[in-house]
């Protein structure tokens, strides 16, 4: 940049230099033509009053006067071209009064000749006026030989001042070009750090290993310093967060499932006979305890597919037997709902996945719209091969789910909005997600509010 500047700096003083010599030549150039024309009309005055001596004609005498006129106005006109140059001034103050003398004897003899009244005899004039002329003359033709010579120093200034400028050019464009090849350099380095940058913060939201720290003592640096601690510390809370919670589940279940075992010996009379109130009270709390227990295993789970630990264990099936274990699980719900089950055909249907798990899917879908349908109506299972991806359908014929729900549906904790109907902690459909992503399909729903809704999962066919 300092080389730019100056670069910059030095071209217009060239430029500006340039500007005042070729103001000077063309001012030399200015003088030297004005004198030419005061020594062509002063020689034009000169051979008038010759003319006049012999002829006093009044065409000869307007050229007179008009030629002695023009003398006088190039006098002056060279008078002002030489005013801001003190030499030139001094020199043309010296030419001026030559001028003045020659032209005033001219005038003088002038008028009288073409009176008649010259008084003198004519070769004595000539001598007068030679003594009057060539001192002038020879002045005058100084002066226009010193513009001559400065104006071919000028024409000489011009081409070293062209070359000159032809070689400031040059090295102003490599300047230029130079600079913009490191500029673009230093911009591709910024962009390249700020995209790493980026591509740490992408990692950092899928928990994936961030890249090594940016190097070097700028603001970018210090960034992705504070960055890197930052992901640290997340990770480090994240850590913590998963071992309480792991922790807590843990230690909760254990006295659960004891008191759950206590209430079932209870509720059968084990340690003395209930009345019916008794037993019903029991078998509640005993569900209670169940839901619980439920609600820890999905909690843990959940903390655990967050953390990229789930584990599948793989194996090859017929995906029908996975929906009729799932029907088969979910039918005591659907009866106390009075609520249909039917199942289309899935026959030669094979998947590599994880049984269990997938068939926790499906229940727990199967489960969701059982609890959000009208008594008497119908949850259908469906499965369908587009290719090499089988997709799995279950529709219901609820009151649907609203767009802002269905936007969120799959996160965690969240319950769709209005729901009149039972409802868990919102971790069912994320676990849902979690598994089916963990096998490499997609899943999603489908829903008009008032016409039911669909919910589908893809897997690829082994």
């Amino acid at each position: 940049m300092v080389c730019l500047i100056v670069f910059v700096a030095a071209l217009g003083a060239l430029l500006e230099q340039a500007n005042s010599e070729r103001r000077a030549e063309t001012h030399s150039k200015e003088i030297v033509l004005v004198s030419n024309d005061v020594s062509k009309h002063l020689l034009d005055v000169a051979q008038s009053v010759i003319a006049l001596n012999t002829f006093q004609n009044p065409i000869v005498y307007n050229k007179f006067k008009e030629s002695l006129s023009v003398t006088k106005t190039g006098i002056a006109n060279l008078k002002t071209l030489t005013a801001n140059d003190k030499d030139k001034r001094k020199r043309m103050k010296r030419i001026s009064a030559l001028g003045d003398k020659a032209l005033s004897f001219i005038e003088t003899y002038g008028e009288n000749a073409y009176t008649g009244n010259t008084g003198a005899n004519f070769t004595v004039f000539k001598t007068e006026l030679k003594a009057a002329y060539n001192p002038f003359i020879s002045e005058l033709h100084d002066l226009a030989e010193q513009e001559k010579k400065l104006t071919a120093n000028a024409e000489i200034n011009e081409r070293q001042r062209t070359k000159k400028l032809n070689t400031f050019l040059t090295i102003g464009v490599s300047i230029i070009l130079l600079c913009m090849f490191f500029a673009s350099m230093y911009i591709k380095w910024i962009i390249g750090r700020l995209r790493l940058m980026m591509s740490n913060a992408k990692l950092l939201a899928r928990k994936e290993p961030l890249h090594s720290p940016v190097r070097g003592s700028d603001e970018i640096a210090e960034l992705d310093g504070v960055f890197h601690e930052m992901a640290e510390a997340l990770l480090a809370a994240e850590q913590r967060k998963q071992e309480f919670i792991s922790t807590t589940c843990h230690d909760l279940r254990s006295p659960l499932a004891n008191i759950q075992v206590s209430l079932a010996l209870a509720a059968k009379g084990k340690y003395g006979e209930l009345n019916d109130k008794g037993v019903e009270r029991f078998a509640k709390a005993e569900q209670s305890i169940d839901r619980l227990i439920q609600l820890l295993n999905e909690l843990l789970d959940a903390e655990k597919m967050e953390a990229g630990i789930l584990e599948l264990e793989m194996e090859e099936f017929d995906l029908a037997e996975a929906i009729e274990i799932s029907v088969d699980s979910v039918k005591t719900l659907a009866d106390n709902s009075r609520v249909t089950l039917e199942i289309n055909d899935t026959s030669s249907c094979k998947v590599n996945a994880d049984k269990a798990r997938l068939i926790r899917v499906i229940v727990n879908l199967l489960s969701n719209a059982i609890k959000f349908s009208p008594a008497g109506t119908a949850v259908n299972v469906s499965v369908q091969k587009e290719g090499t991806v089988y997709d799995v359908r279950i529709t219901d014929q609820g009151r649907g789910i609203a767009p802002v729900d269905r936007e969120k549906i799959f996160d965690r904790f969240h319950r769709v909005s209005e729901n009149t109907g039972p409802s868990g902690i919102g971790l069912g459909l994320t676990i849902c997600k979690k598994i089916i992503e963990a096998h490499g399909g997609s899943i999603g729903v489908d829903s008009t509010v008032g016409s039911g809704s669909t919910f589908w999962f893809r897997l690829n066919a082994p």
